[in-house]
């Protein structure tokens, strides 16, 4: 099979919105850089849409599909893609049956953190915050729990392989939870894969039980740092208590933990304490996300002294998983821009002000570029 095919068009269906629609796509990451043109919102129509047909006959002839770029940057600068991941874990040739098996789910906004590099769309906290700052929402805004993907996923419900699902934070999802119920009652659970983009700040012995009757649960657990970082990053988290729910959660008979961080300007100087970390505690890394809603909050923008000193942090050193690194490498390249650090700087002067932080007492490398 050629290098650029996916087997995520043929088994995959993610739902979105994009510019207040509903669209259907063949994964979350597709169309993520660039716009494109959506006009399909449906999953009967997204089977047999002439979208699909072109998205996959692309990714087997060896073409680049535009829709794709975020894979191929990531692939370009040697970093482990979506792409890469899903065809490890499904097959790196098209299934026999074109069938829809697994399912990305949003449960909405709902989250009971207020993340620095999130947005309304991804946390109702920080919807509240943006309403008294008279801020206007970026991208999508609010985005309310998917009823309508709820109930496609339930017309095939004998179908399900998967289900991926983010929020907001998942864990917190009374519809969702209400469903995978409706799974074990029907005898469905056994058979069906869970993934959570959850930031591990949720657990019960209720919900422990719930989860341990599925075939298995993956939690990619959001993380951007460790100790006092992590709880500035993504506030009002702490880091004990994450990791004493991980623990939990590896605890679960059918469960597979990893951690998943966001890469941005706020935690790329960090970054290779949390690798270290990761690989401590036996924990793998899912695969990492990049800040691209904001421009001022991309790792590139940080100044170049520091990004001197990262490269000498990681001097000399290996991790098990080494595709950041190589990414940091790459962003120490780049030029940096002095007027994004501006906007990221105002920003977090702005944040911190509302949240009556400082910067400075939990990523304190930032002080000599802090006036």
């Amino acid at each position: 099979m050629n290098d650029t095919f996916c087997i995520a068009p043929w088994i995959y269906a993610d739902f979105e919105k994009r510019d207040s629609k509903r669209i259907v796509r063949p994964c979350c990451s597709y169309g993520v850089l660039g716009k494109l043109s959506y006009d399909v919102n449906n999953l009967d129509d997204w089977e047999v849409s002439e979208k699909l047909g072109k998205i996959k006959t692309n990714l087997l002839t060896g073409v680049r599909d535009p829709g794709c770029n975020l894979c191929w940057r990531d692939e370009d600068l040697k970093n482990p893609s979506r792409r890469e991941k899903y065809n490890d874990l499904w097959g790196h040739t098209p299934p026999h049956e074109n069938k829809l098996t697994h399912f990305r789910l949003r449960t909405g906004n709902h989250c009971n953190l207020k993340c620095l590099m999130c947005q309304p769309r991804d946390s109702d906290k920080i919807a509240k915050e943006w309403d008294s700052m008279d801020l206007e929402y970026a991208l999508t805004g609010r985005e309310e729990f998917d009823w309508i993907g709820l109930a496609e996923i339930k017309q095939r419900i004998d179908d399900i392989k998967l289900l991926d699902m983010l929020g907001g934070e998942p864990l917190l999802s009374k519809p969702l939870l209400e469903f995978l119920r409706e799974l074990v009652d029907m005898g469905r659970a056994p058979d069906i894969d869970l993934i959570f983009d959850t930031n591990g700040t949720v657990y019960t012995p209720r919900l422990a039980e719930l989860l341990s009757e599925f075939k298995s649960v993956n939690f990619k657990i959001s993380m951007e740092a460790v100790g006092a970082a992590n709880d500035y990053i993504r506030y009002p988290s702490k880091f004990t208590k994450i990791v004493k729910n991980i623990d939990l959660y590896k605890q679960l008979p059918n469960s597979y933990v990893q951690f998943m961080p966001t890469f941005g300007i706020l935690n790329v100087f960090t970054f290779p304490d949390l690798l270290t970390w990761g690989e401590q505690r036996g924990l793998p890394m899912a695969m990492f996300n990049y800040v691209h809603t904001h421009g001022y909050q991309d790792p590139v923008v940080l100044p170049m002294e520091l990004k001197e000193q990262l490269l000498e942090k990681i001097h000399g050193r290996t991790w098990n998983y080494m595709g950041p690194i190589e990414a940091i490498k790459s962003i120490c390249a780049t030029p940096s821009d002095a007027d994004l650090f501006q906007q990221f700087k105002d920003y977090i002067s702005i944040r911190d002000m509302q949240r009556k932080q400082n910067i400075l007492e939990s990523l304190p490398y930032f002080e000599p570029y802090w006036s």
